[in-house]
């Protein structure tokens, strides 16, 4: 998780240019509300790439998220988008090898 974080961290001048990136980097999932992981503004605590999980996570408490929660190898962000509540789960192989076993 710690690797793809580092790999994927970029930041956008513009929403456009990050919805499309988050767009491209989340398989064409809608990633509108994920704009604010890739543009930086005024406070953004993430002003360098994440460095360890405990920036991950700063980083996507940072973006829309009600709560998120994380490990080694999964982030999971619980949101809340006008009246509806989203839940957004970021992991790699190895947590899925855990949970699928």
């Amino acid at each position: 998780m710690l690797d793809w974080a580092k790999a994927a961290w970029k930041l956008h001048v513009t929403r456009e240019e990050a919805n499309e990136y988050g767009n491209q980097l989340l398989t064409g999932l809608d990633t509108d509300a994920f704009h604010t992981l890739f543009t930086p503004y005024d406070g953004y605590p993430m002003p360098h790439r994440p460095r360890n999980m405990a920036d991950v996570k700063r980083w996507f408490d940072a973006c829309y998220c009600e709560e998120t929660a994380h490990g080694p190898h999964h982030i999971q962000c619980l949101t809340e988008r006008g009246d509806n509540q989203q839940a957004v789960y970021v992991f790699d192989d190895h947590y899925r090898a855990k949970k699928t076993g």
